[in-house]
């Protein structure tokens, strides 16, 4: 038991420090980032590190549209190219959720179609209040709005993925 609890006491202490570790980075990423706007005589409101801490994902894994909008952000690392990078990504990431969305259409018998076809309804309906509330939250920070709607579309686009990748393996 107490082997546990000195465990957990570990765990918690390098969470604590990865955060630490990260609040850090950004923090002097933002530095950075401000000192090279004021030097081109402009000053950003939306940092890069406030859009990439929306963009981050749980899988270690990136799926090639999110390695696509960061390789976008390191040609464009400004207010207006992270924002141009977003309307790309949310594009891309749409695309890919109308795509599976048309595969896992495909494969379902037609009772189990209508049933999707109400629960992307549903989903829809769910997309456009987060979005009315993004813009209540974010304002005029565009960019971090953008990266917000976009974050919602990718998770709905993994979602699909994920019941598409369920009906696969039952094969």
């Amino acid at each position: 038991m107490l082997k546990l609890i000195h465990s957990f006491k570990n765990r918690i202490f390098n969470m604590e420090f990865r955060k630490l570790f990260f609040l850090l980075v950004a923090s002097a990423a933002s530095s950075l980032l401000m000192i090279s706007t004021l030097a081109y005589g402009q000053i950003e409101q939306t940092t890069l590190p406030q859009v990439q801490q929306v963009q981050q994902t749980q899988q270690v894994q990136q799926h090639p549209i999110d390695i696509e909008i960061a390789n976008c952000y390191s040609v464009k690392p400004n207010t207006m190219g992270i924002l141009e990078c977003e309307i790309m990504g949310y594009n891309k990431w749409n695309g890919e959720m109308e795509r599976l969305y048309d595969q896992l259409a495909a494969r379902l018998n037609e009772d189990a179609k209508l049933v999707l076809k109400d629960q992307q309804l549903a989903w829809m309906k769910y997309r456009d209040l987060q979005f009315e509330f993004f813009e209540k939250i974010y304002g005029d920070r565009i960019p971090v709005l953008a990266a917000n709607r976009t974050d919602v579309i990718r998770k709905r686009a993994k979602e699909l993925q994920v019941h598409l990748d369920a009906m696969n393996s039952q094969k």
